[in-house]
C-alpha cells in the first residue's frame, strides 16, 4: 500500500487532522508539527479507513486511538500509521514513546510487542478495567 500525504487544519488550534490518500505514489511522510494532539488520518474516495494520535511532551511521545476499518485489517495499515506518527514523534525530539491498552485487547498488545513495544509494569484502572502501558524506546 502507498500513500501520499495532504494536511490540513481543523478549527481546534491543538489538533491538526492530517489526510493520507491512497495513491500510487510510495510516501508516507507527514509533515507534522510539534502540539497537544496530532492525528493522522487514512482516507480513501469510500471515506476514513484508519486512524491515530501522538502528543509531545518535551521528549517523551504518547500515542492513543490507532484504529484501522476490519475490512483493512491485514493489510499493514495499521504498522504504516504507527511509524509514520512514531517517525514525527523522533524527528520532533522524541526518545520515549507510551500507549495505553486493556485485556480485552490482546491482538492490539501483540501488534505493539511486534513492533517492539514492552509492557512498563505500570498499572492503572480505566473503569474497572485494568489499563497497561506500554513502552519504546527510540
Amino acid at each position: 500500500m502507498e500513500f501520499s500525504a495532504a494536511w490540513g487544519r481543523r478549527s481546534n488550534p491543538i489538533v491538526r487532522l492530517i489526510l493520507l490518500r491512497l495513491s500510487p505514489t510510495p510516501r508516507l511522510r507527514p509533515k507534522l508539527s510539534p502540539s497537544d494532539a496530532d492525528v493522522l488520518v487514512v482516507a480513501t474516495p469510500a471515506g476514513i479507513v484508519g486512524t491515530i494520535a501522538g502528543s509531545l511532551y518535551a521528549a517523551e511521545g504518547h500515542l492513543r486511538g490507532l484504529a484501522v476499518l476490519p475490512a483493512w485489517r491485514g493489510s499493514g495499515l495499521a504498522a504504516k500509521l504507527l511509524h509514520a506518527i512514531e517517525a514525527w514523534l523522533e524527528t520532533n525530539g522524541c526518545s520515549r514513546i507510551t500507549l495505553d491498552t486493556t485485556l480485552p485487547l490482546a491482538a492490539a498488545m501483540k501488534f505493539y510487542e511486534k513492533n517492539r513495544y514492552w509492557r512498563s509494569g505500570k498499572v492503572s484502572d480505566f473503569f474497572g478495567m485494568p489499563l497497561l502501558e506500554y513502552v519504546k524506546e527510540l
